[in-house]
């Protein structure tokens, strides 16, 4: 059984990760409107997003 430690932990790394996750998107739709090339930003953006997002949970679940 997990101590509440450890709970605690993992609620608090997830909120930081949706915090990345959120902060990222909402920089992406500021600069939709001024970037020369849309497709490409949101793409790289998703991209991104999404792999560190896997990442981060992967080392939780590994670890965790």
């Amino acid at each position: 059984m997990p101590s509440i430690f450890s709970i605690v932990a993992v609620f608090g790394a997830g909120l930081l990760i949706a915090g990345l996750y959120f902060y990222v998107l909402w920089q992406t739709v500021r600069r939709l409107p001024t970037t020369p090339t849309p497709a490409r930003l949101l793409l790289g953006s998703f991209t991104f997003r999404v792999l560190v997002i896997m990442g981060c949970f992967y080392l939780l679940i590994r670890d965790g």
